[in-house]
């Protein structure tokens, strides 16, 4: 029935961590309204990467428009072998270099985020006499794409060798015998561990 006079709406929220927002949409109120409306202000966000294969993109709360002074939090997720830089605005200005970057809106936005690229490797180990892949532990394992380890230039990759009861470890391919190594990626390398 209609309410003659003042009328409210009361929502209770339940267990919504301090991380989360809420939305509510279709909510239509009927009736007269006295007094002077005043236009409120909305804004567009334009979010975009530097390059596609660069990341993975998140706008919170997820819309591309929004009232003035909406807080929004952009961030991104890097993806093997990129490196998060800056968000820059429309004439190319770093805007801030925080990932995630929350920011009050107050005008059209656009932002990018940019990134450095580094050297990405292969690491490509054999194994002689079949010996299996677990008498050699990596660390850190790499990205694996494709069943090939792949380092960003500079890692420092150890290497780990072992024996088991029918393979005894006998060197490397540079002839080193010490079953620990550690190989600095500044191109791809081929390494062989040989067992008897």
């Amino acid at each position: 029935a209609p309410s003659a006079g003042m009328c409210g709406l009361r929502l209770h929220l339940y267990s919504l961590g301090n991380t989360k927002q809420v939305g509510f949409g279709g909510i239509v109120i009927e009736g007269t309204v006295n007094g002077t409306t005043k236009d409120v202000k909305q804004y567009t966000l334009n979010v975009s990467l530097q390059s596609d294969e660069a990341g993975k993109l998140t706008v919170k709360p997820g819309s591309s428009v929004f009232t003035e002074g909406d807080e929004v939090t952009v961030s991104v997720a890097e993806n093997f072998g990129y490196h998060f830089a800056a968000w820059t605005n429309a004439a190319g200005e770093t805007v801030s270099t925080d990932n995630p970057y929350t920011f009050n809106i107050t005008a059209d936005t656009e932002l990018k985020a940019m990134f450095t690229k580094k050297n990405v490797y292969p690491l490509h180990l054999t194994l002689t006499e079949g010996a299996r892949a677990n008498l050699v532990s990596i660390e850190p394992a790499g990205y694996i794409d494709g069943g090939i380890r792949y380092y960003e230039e500079g890692d420092e990759v150890r290497l780990t060798a072992a024996n088991n009861k029918v393979l005894t470890f006998v060197g490397w391919e540079d002839n080193a015998t010490n079953p620990e190594r550690t190989i600095r990626m500044d191109a791809a390398k081929n390494i062989t561990a040989n067992f008897s």
